[in-house]
């Protein structure tokens, strides 16, 4: 997983096809971070087609990442798999939209979200929330 993460960073077409072919790997991490490393290099519609591969993901952090990226693409569809991780039963899938909920401007629906994940019996999942709350203000200025 550490090497995707440094191989997405490199400025080589030879890294990026390896990264590339990580995000069909096995491990959760390793998807998730070649997910990361496509999104922090690129947009557009390959990414996003990348990206949409990826909402449905057995593992939420995978799922997390690929919704994250979709939703900064403007991708608007994204919000309805964000949703169903906001509601999830599983406090691990609604932390990681409460980590996507961070890292995006939110809609109006989205800034309910967050509100709902605050009050969250999970302390996981309440400080995460914080942690989005905390950013639509700045998210709003910038």
């Amino acid at each position: 997983a550490a090497t995707v993460a440094l191989l997405g960073k490199l400025e080589n077409a030879s890294a990026l096809r390896a990264v590339l072919a990580c995000v069909r790997d096995r491990s959760p991490r390793v998807r998730a971070n070649a997910l990361e490393a496509v999104g922090a290099r690129f947009a557009g519609v390959e990414a996003a087609r990348v990206m949409a591969r990826f909402v449905a993901d057995p593992h939420h952090r995978v799922r997390s990442v690929a919704i994250k990226f979709l939703l900064l693409y403007g991708v608007k569809s994204a919000e309805d798999h964000l949703r169903v991780m906001v509601e999830s039963s599983e406090a691990l899938c609604r932390a990681a939209a409460a980590w996507v909920l961070r890292e995006v401007k939110p809609t109006k629906q989205m800034a309910e979200w967050i509100k709902k994940l605050l009050a969250d019996a999970s302390e996981m999942v309440s400080n995460m929330a914080q942690s989005a709350a905390q950013g639509i203000g700045s998210k709003a200025r910038a």
